[in-house]
């Protein structure tokens, strides 16, 4: 990190002499190299300049007017050192002057995620991490990032034992590199790779703790933060070759080490690159210049100025291949386990072990590239023809037509299967299959050349396409899309056939049929994102469950489009920090497991800004006291003034905080005294930021004892019981019979889940408990006390349950109303629509009876269901159907025990249909609908209501097809919402209640299709 110097002396003179220290600053990657600049003056030549740190010394060197030097502190104790610069004249004067020097060390950058080459599968990256300076501080580390080569700065910051998140769902199929940043100017920066892949077919089977680049049978060789690791795939033990301060490439695991390239210079602009070889123990070079080509068991064959050359790296025997002909020349290699190998370049060579060289066939006018083997054959380039030998003569699989080749990218070929880019006959370049037999098919009608990844035993072709990775089996007409183009796609049959190596693992392609959820959550109709508890500095979200056919998992909370925080998915509030006087966005997003994201619930607040005015007294504060006992006493106080209101009253005994009440009570009992001692009650006002001053106090004291003689406590006689009645939504009635007491029961105090909540004397066996929670279940007890503040135990308690709240106060049943609603989607003939009965708007909803008709001959009703919102089918909730009339069901649903009943927006019943036809279907709730609440009161509904679902929606026009003059009218109407004018339920395609941009893509694609 930067370090304090702290002068002691600016400048320092003696006789002649005067030196000073003009810097004196702290460098290289341990921050331990001290780098000098000091000046000196004198009549007299000055013949040398010396500064010193403890035993450290070192001469400074004239440069221009000023004399500089380093002194390497390395290995010196963290903390203050002194240092001294001398100046020396020929005439033997001179003169000293010092400064503190603090080494502390550099500050280190610590992120714990994401890893190196982190592969992102639900659109969301999770930072954690931190940075800590040299002398032990942790502070924030910043995030920038870098994605298709563009940088933006600094937008997300890292606090230390916290959690920040970055949104990338609109990077699907991007590399991000993002860029740790500390607050130390002098602090490296860190960088990190992570991928976002989103397809749900891809399983991952391989992980690493890093960047994954190669791998075999027993190890693995992968990448993290630019050090390389080998890691024991048997025993899990990691070696860590030595961090090199260039980047390495072509990275590949041989024998027990590892070979690969670093950049050796550059000639011109362009680098060029010298292979090292890990043998176990230590890096070797070896060669200044130089190309690694291949690797096979324990051997390796790479290019370097002198020739073709390949290593033993069993042995450390490196030999270099003969020229097979005076003047010729070698361009690829391919390995065999035995250290022979095949070469291309004038020719086709073979090498074999005992150092001689083989010619399969000559062209001294040639330049033969690429080289492939498969079986028998060897297939390789000129550059623009592809050719094959087969051990006994050469063929042309693909002749010239101005494509360049390049092995791997342009052709390949396995077990008699060439895969290549050719010229179709409309002259674009396209993909074509050759099976062993010579049959060729063409595989692509694309607007440009497809890259080819991998090709399969069977014929099978994996390739890239516009950011996207396809497969095309040999026999198929349509190719199947399985990726983005980030990862590296091959075909291993001992894995299980198509794989990729993408960031920090292997992952295996699956081809076959796969249950994809494109689906993301579902909000419930006029589901909103609401707040309360607004504050300077805080706020409260509140938002309803979404749906989701597999599940939802978790919901995103997002303050001005950066992620906040994630939420499991029963979670249905979030409180977050926000700054007075802003407007602030905040958003809920709901996702599912396979990482879609359903469409965002969003509202805007005004922070208001901090009150700094406490309340004040401006009606009096004088505290009454009033009804005092044994034990207890009221007290009330005027109401206090504050803009824009008070917040509550603290209460306050001897000093002590014992409790508070909301802003609108002015009175308070005060409960557990103890018999003839006097107490000291304070009254505060406050509001969110504030209290009052000046506030009103009393001392009160409880009389003495009358019977101090008394030394038994109330007893409850056997049978004694603590009953309720009158539950309302807010309040229950509760009574208990009396308790018995040697002198008299004095009191009896009422708790509500253990804490005491009143007290009332002796003769009363009643009490109202008020203010109550709607549909929370609260656990009463009652306890008698006598004079001597005896208390009874074995006290008897009882479990209430309120009903479920309403607006407006008890439920109204007439208030009551049901509707029909389609689950989200696109529909289309042969597949299955689901559609809701839902309460809309419901008080104490306990029992339904309902009947819904529809068109046989377009719907086929499969099944029904009770919706868990409602209950648990045969457990908390039953739900009987009837369809003994075609086209109608008659739908019974029931609560089962002594429990609230469902408020607004419940979902009762699921009805699933098989789509039999194209076009409108509808669904009709039929009048004469009855519900009940939980005290058995009934209501009949006069009004049904109607669903019209269009299947296989899109000709508008009624001209028998679905064109551009239908996709013009959806799309005139995009962005019109339910209830606007103009809305046309036609166009709402996937049921949401809104024409949106996906309805529109949805009728494109059809029109597109045609």
């Amino acid at each position: 990190m930067l370090l304090l110097l702290v002068p002691l002396a600016a400048l320092a003179e003696e006789e002649d002499v005067s030196v000073g220290i003009q810097s004196a600053d702290l460098t290289g990657p341990n921050l331990d190299q001290l780098k000098i600049v000091a000046g000196a003056y004198s009549p007299y030549e000055i013949k040398e300049l010396t500064a010193e740190v403890g035993d450290r010394k070192t001469v400074l060197m004239l440069s221009g007017y000023q004399w500089t030097g380093t002194i390497s502190l390395e290995g010196l104790p963290k903390g203050d050192h002194i240092l001294r610069v001398t100046a020396y004249t020929y005439e033997g004067s001179s003169a000293s002057t010092e400064q503190t020097v603090t080494l502390e060390g550099p500050t280190v950058i610590e992120i714990t995620e994401p890893m190196d080459g982190t592969v992102i599968r639900n659109g969301r990256i999770p930072f954690k991490g931190k940075a800590i300076t040299g002398n032990g501080t942790e502070i924030s580390v910043a995030v920038a990032y870098t994605i298709d080569g563009q940088y933006h700065s600094r937008s997300i910051y890292i606090q230390p034992g916290q959690t920040a998140y970055f949104d990338a769902s609109p990077y699907q199929g991007k590399k991000i590199t993002f860029h740790f940043i500390s607050g130390d100017e002098k602090a490296p920066i860190l960088d990190r790779e992570v991928y976002v892949e989103k397809s749900q077919r891809l399983t991952e089977s391989l992980r690493v703790d890093g960047k994954l680049l190669d791998w075999n049978a027993e190890r693995v060789l992968y990448k993290a933060d630019g050090i390389l690791h080998i890691e024991d795939r048997a025993s899990g033990q990691v070696t860590s070759l030595p961090k090199l301060t260039v980047a390495t490439k072509n990275e590949k695991l041989v024998g027990s080490g590892a070979i690969f390239e670093v950049i050796a210079g550059y000639r011109v602009r362009d680098p060029y690159y010298k292979p090292i070889w890990w043998n176990g123990s230590e890096l070797v070079e070896l060669a200044k210049a130089g190309a690694v080509q291949d690797v096979n068991g324990i051997y390796t064959a790479y290019f370097a100025d002198g020739g073709l050359f390949i290593l033993n790296t069993a042995t450390g025997e490196k030999k270099a291949i003969p020229p097979a002909f005076p003047g010729s020349y070698y361009y690829s290699v391919l390995l065999n386990e035995d250290g022979s190998a095949t070469i291309s370049g004038s020719g086709l060579f073979r090498y074999l072990p005992d150092g001689s060289i083989q010619t399969l066939m000559e062209d001294r006018n040639a330049g033969y590239q690429g080289l492939l083997h498969s079986g028998n054959d060897y297939v390789y380039t000129d550059g623009w023809k592809v050719y094959r030998y087969d051990g006994q003569t050469v063929s042309v699989l693909k002749e010239n037509d101005t494509i360049m080749m390049e092995a791997g990218k342009q052709y390949l070929y396995q077990n008699g299967w060439l895969a290549y880019i050719k010229k179709s006959a409309t002259g674009s370049a396209q993909l074509f299959l050759r099976s062993p037999e010579g049959t060729e098919k063409q595989l692509t009608f694309l607007s440009s050349a497809p890259v080819l990844q991998a090709l399969a035993e069977d014929g099978s072709v994996a390739y890239t396409f516009n950011y996207k990775t396809y497969i095309h089996s040999a026999q198929g007409s349509k190719a199947l899309e399985v990726s983005t183009s980030l990862g590296s796609t091959f075909h291993l049959p001992a894995l299980g056939g198509w794989n990729q190596m993408l960031g920090s693992g292997l992952y295996q392609v699956l081809t076959g049929p796969v249950d994809l959820d494109n689906t993301p959550p579902a909000w419930p109709a006029n589901g909103q994102l609401t707040v309360t508890d607004l504050t300077y500095k805080s706020v409260k979200l509140h938002w309803p469950a979404a749906a989701d056919a597999k599940g939802v998992t978790g919901y995103v909370i997002y303050r001005d489009d950066f992620i906040l925080d994630v939420v499991g998915p029963d979670t249905r509030e979030y409180t977050t920090g926000v700054y007075q006087g802003q407007q602030v966005k905040l958003t809920v997003k709901a996702e599912d497991g396979a990482g879609n994201a359903g469409e965002a619930l969003e509202t805007s607040v005004t922070v208001p800004e901090h009150d700094y005015y406490p309340p004040e007294w401006n009606n009096g504060n004088e505290l009454t006291v009033t009804d005092v006992t044994y034990t207890s006493a009221k007290l009330a106080w005027p109401a206090a003034y504050d803009h824009p209101a008070v917040l509550r009253y603290a209460v306050y005994r001897d000093d002590a905080r014992i409790d508070e009440v909301p802003g609108d009570t002015t009175e308070y009992t005060a409960t557990g005294l103890t018999p003839g001692t006097s107490y000291r009650f304070t009254i505060a006002a406050e509001d969110e930021f504030n209290q009052s001053q000046n506030n009103p106090t009393a001392v009160v004291t409880t009389p003495e004892l009358t019977n101090s003689g008394d030394t038994e406590a109330p007893v409850w006689p056997e049978g004694s019981s603590l009953s309720v009645s009158e539950i309302t939504y807010s309040s229950a009635y509760l009574n208990w019979t009396f308790a018995e007491d040697n002198a008299a029961v004095t009191s009896y105090e009422l708790y509500r889940d253990g804490e005491l909540v009143d007290s009332v004397s002796g003769d009363v066996y009643g009490y109202l408990a008020e203010g109550l929670a709607s549909g929370r279940t609260y656990l009463f007890s009652v306890i008698a006390k006598d004079a001597a503040g005896h208390a009874s135990t074995g006290n008897p308690s009882v479990s209430v349950t309120t009903a479920v709240y309403g607006s407006g106060g008890n439920p109204v049943p007439s208030a009551t109303s049901l509707s029909l609603q389609a689950k989200p989607g696109f529909i289309d003939k042969d597949s299955v629509l689901e559609v809701y009965l839902k309460a809309d708007q419901a008080k104490d909803l306990y029992s339904f009876l309902s009947k819904v008709q529809y068109d046989p001959s377009r719907l086929k009703l499969a099944q029904v269901l009770l919706h868990s919102e409602f209950g648990r089918e045969n457990t908390t909730a039953v739900l009987s159907q009837n369809t003994s009339v075609p086209g109608q069901v008659k739908l019974t649903g029931t609560l089962l025990g002594s429990v609230p009943g469902r408020g607004d927006g419940t979902h009762l019943v699921i009805l699933k249909f098989k789509t039999l036809q194209n076009g409108p279907s509808v669904i009709s709730l039929l009048p004469g609908a009855v519900v009940a609440d939980s005290q058995g009161r009934q209501t009949t509904l006069k009004n049904g209501s109607q669903l019209t679902v269009y299947v296989g929606g899109g000709d508008y026009d009624g001209d028998g097809q679905i064109g551009l003059s239908d996709l013009v009218l959806i799309s005139r109407a995009s962005g019109l919402s339910q209830g606007q004018t103009g809305f046309d339920s036609r166009f709402d395609i996937n049921n949401d209640g809104k024409i949106s941009a996906s309805d529109v893509q949805y009728i494109a694609g059809r029109v597109g299709s045609v």
